[in-house]
């Protein structure tokens, strides 16, 4: 007894770590890949998965199988690939549970609601176990036409186009930005967004139009520049940019009026200013000292 009020209780035992984050996480029901899953443990896992595959990677190029092992500090992918209920995946970690250390049942063995609390009397090898789910939403997808045209196509800069999607329900906005590289030539280039929730309004805007000083875009035509996703079908837009060249050193500008506005980015409409400015300044000074010769 006195040892006990002199030294105090024990230290708790410490609880092998193994979660992951975040336990949720809406998913498609096209099948379209999300995450990251974060994983944190004090050593590797194993995974089994139901109505979900897991990869370990965002391309999906790296597909888990059940039994494979996770490192801790991993990051997953999943995507929904059944109509299993749940959708999810688990991990496995075996570990050493000390003495005196209290468990209770989580609910996740398939068919059993409750389970007797267990408080350990010598340490024991148990397993620990986390996991997430996928909860699926109704989906559609759009496909975009980036469409360059014009004699100053193949010269433009990267094209950005921003999709900007409102679900009805409030919970699954959704941004996405697409490109277009510099460069790319006259004709129809697809661009496709994926696992659009049903009914949102997406709305389609250029952010960049890859104007520079050698081109600009002389007309953006989006057709249309809204569209309502429904579930399980693809909508189409039209983006058409069309582009002319500007002047280059010693040719007249095929744009009217050159493209002084894409040089006034770079400083070369200030600099075109200032030169002229010169001339009609030189000009002045021989012009008047013309007069006064004749004058004399």
């Amino acid at each position: 007894m006195a040892d006990a009020l002199a030294n105090g209780p024990a230290n708790e035992p410490s609880t092998p770590e193994l979660t992951v984050t975040p336990e949720t996480m809406p998913a498609p029901d096209t099948g379209e890949i999300v995450g990251p899953f974060t994983v944190t443990a004090d050593g590797s896992s194993t995974i089994r998965a139901t109505g979900v595959e897991v990869f370990t990677d965002p391309e999906g190029a790296n597909p888990l199988a059940d039994g494979d092992t996770v490192a801790p500090g991993a990051e997953l992918w999943a995507r929904i690939i059944g109509p299993d209920d749940p959708h999810a995946f688990v991990l496995d970690l075996a570990a050493q549970h000390l003495v005196g250390t209290v468990y209770l049942y989580d609910g996740s063995n398939p068919g059993r609601d409750e389970a007797q609390k267990l408080v350990l009397a010598q340490s024991a090898e148990m397993t620990s176990r986390a996991g997430a789910e996928l909860i699926p939403y109704t989906a559609g997808s759009l496909e975009i036409t980036k469409r360059i045209e014009g004699p100053g196509a193949g010269l433009q800069d990267e094209i950005a186009i921003s999709v900007s999607c409102t679900d009805p329900a409030g919970a699954l906005d959704q941004e996405r930005t697409l490109s277009v590289p510099a460069g790319s030539t006259a004709g129809d280039h697809l661009l496709a967004v994926d696992g659009l929730p049903a009914e949102s309004e997406c709305t389609i805007t250029e952010t960049a139009d890859g104007g520079n000083d050698r081109v600009r875009a002389a007309e953006t035509v989006i057709d249309p520049a809204t569209v309502t996703i429904a579930a399980g079908a693809t909508q189409t837009a039209t983006v058409t940019n069309t582009y002319v060249r500007c002047a280059e050193d010693g040719e007249d500008a095929v744009a009217p009026g050159g493209c002084l506005e894409s040089l006034a980015a770079t400083g070369g409409a200030t600099a075109t200013a200032v030169t002229t400015a010169g001339v009609l300044v030189l000009m002045g000074t021989v012009l008047l000292f013309g007069i006064r010769r004749r004058t004399a």
